[in-house]
């Protein structure tokens, strides 16, 4: 018998724990990352680029990086995320679905599967 495909939905999202999360005054998420590496730090060094960066999530994002616990599937947040907000989350699955892949692209969040 062949193995089945597992499906991106079924992966559990897990934050990384080198940035640091906070709420700020207007109630939006926050995560702040550490620039590091070799190329950053050159950059820190000789063009005076920030050691951190803040990216300030929407009220969707917020929301969901509160559920990315390493327990939840992305399948398990995205029917939370429709509970909340119904039908102005679609279309669901597809936005959900690139919302986590730019986060793993990003290494704010990794992604392994649920056994």
């Amino acid at each position: 018998m062949k193995n089945k495909e597992l499906n991106y939905l079924d992966y559990v999202p897990r934050k990384n724990e080198l940035n640091f999360y906070y709420t700020n005054d207007s109630g939006k998420g926050v995560i702040k990352v550490v620039n590091m590496g070799f190329y950053n730090r050159l950059a820190q060094m000789f063009f005076r680029k920030p050691k951190y960066s803040f990216i300030e999530l929407e009220e969707y994002g917020t929301f969901i990086w509160d559920f990315i616990d390493g327990n939840n599937t992305i399948y398990d947040i995205a029917l939370k995320v429709k509970e909340k907000f119904g039908e102005e989350a679609e279309p669901l699955f597809e936005r959900i679905s690139q919302y986590f892949s730019i986060m793993a692209d990003n290494k704010l969040i990794f992604l392994k599967t649920k056994k």
